[in-house]
């Protein structure tokens, strides 16, 4: 049993009350350590960290006494959620509004409009969205846009919405929502969703021209566009500007597959040069690589990690330099 679970346990076994920030902070400690891959019995600790963090959750569902805001039961479906576990994240927000403190909170209605589908629960959902449409749009955040039209996207076919009515809600969301790039990426991802890529990639560098707010999610979108497409060139350039551009300490995007992406844009460039272009590029394309790999091993390793890591290998092979030497 860890330190700090016990901790929690014994105050809400004390007081008798759920206190939603003690909860926050002990589940945030619990999901950083699960995380933690030094441990030699990582996994004996990975299966009581997880019961732990089940237990935590379940004692909220029978809670009768909570202590906490709206924004507290917001933190906490969120570190629920980081870990998959949206049908907590759910369990959570449908707790908080049963609340008259929270049954009105805007950020708690989109929440659950983006935490309801991947565990199905989209006929709850509906209502969720039925009683947002209730609230004048003009008090909307851009969390409700998003996750409106994440939730219409996701039921479409099991909800008639239709692709007009979700591109005219994020247009409006355009309109109210300036300074920031989330409109432009709800909008592009209404054309992806019916798979018109022409449309998507207008809309990402139209956004390109506004000011105002970091352009990062459009310049990870438009390199994988590029990328598919097979312009590795025009794709490295995105994919280093959105890691450039990256926000810390809470980065906007996944820093460990923008990394691989640009690496594997790199090995794509080289593999396709001329041979006498190769060798000029070959100490260059060395360095910004292992520059990239050892970024993107720092962090969360996505597939995209593993592949940019299995390629590297080949490269490597085929391409030997002298003096080099290869990340764990």
């Amino acid at each position: 049993m860890s330190s700090r679970y016990e901790l929690f346990i014994n105050l809400l076994e004390i007081t008798g009350e759920y206190f939603l920030h003690a909860a926050h902070e002990t589940v945030q400690y619990l999901c950083q350590q699960m995380d933690t891959h030094s441990s030699e019995d990582y996994d004996i600790n990975k299966d009581c960290l997880t019961r732990e963090l089940w237990d935590i959750a379940k004692r909220l569902e029978s809670a009768e006494k909570i202590a906490g805001t709206a924004a507290e039961f917001h933190n906490l479906a969120v570190e629920y959620a980081r870990m998959d576990w949206e049908s907590v994240s759910c369990m959570i927000i449908e707790k908080a509004m049963k609340l008259p403190h929270c049954e009105q909170d805007i950020d708690l209605m989109a929440d659950y409009l983006k935490y309801c589908i991947a565990p199905g629960k989209m006929e709850k959902g509906l209502k969720i969205y039925n009683k947002l449409l209730e609230i004048d749009i003009s008090r909307w955040n851009w969390r409700a846009f998003s996750f409106t039209i994440d939730f219409m996207l996701a039921s479409c076919d099991q909800n008639g919405f239709q692709k007009k009515d979700i591109l005219a809600l994020a247009d409006k969301f355009i309109r109210r929502i300036s300074g920031s790039e989330e409109p432009y990426i709800s909008k592009a991802a209404v054309y992806a969703a019916y798979n018109d890529r022409e449309s998507e990639q207008r809309i990402l560098l139209e956004a390109l021209q506004q000011t105002g707010f970091r352009h990062t999610k459009i310049h990870l979108r438009l390199a994988d566009l590029y990328f598919a497409q097979g312009d590795y060139e025009t794709a490295l350039l995105h994919a280093t500007s959105a890691y450039n551009n990256a926000s810390a300490p809470q980065p906007m995007i996944s820093s460990s597959y923008v990394y691989s992406l640009a690496g594997l844009c790199r090995i794509s460039i080289f593999f396709n040069a001329a041979p006498d272009e190769q060798q000029a590029m070959l100490e260059e394309t060395y360095k910004q690589i292992r520059k990239e790999l050892d970024c993107a091993s720092k962090v969360d390793r996505t597939p995209a990690y593993q592949e940019f890591k299995r390629q590297w290998g080949f490269f490597q092979t085929r391409f030997p330099l002298q003096g080099s030497y290869e990340f764990g």
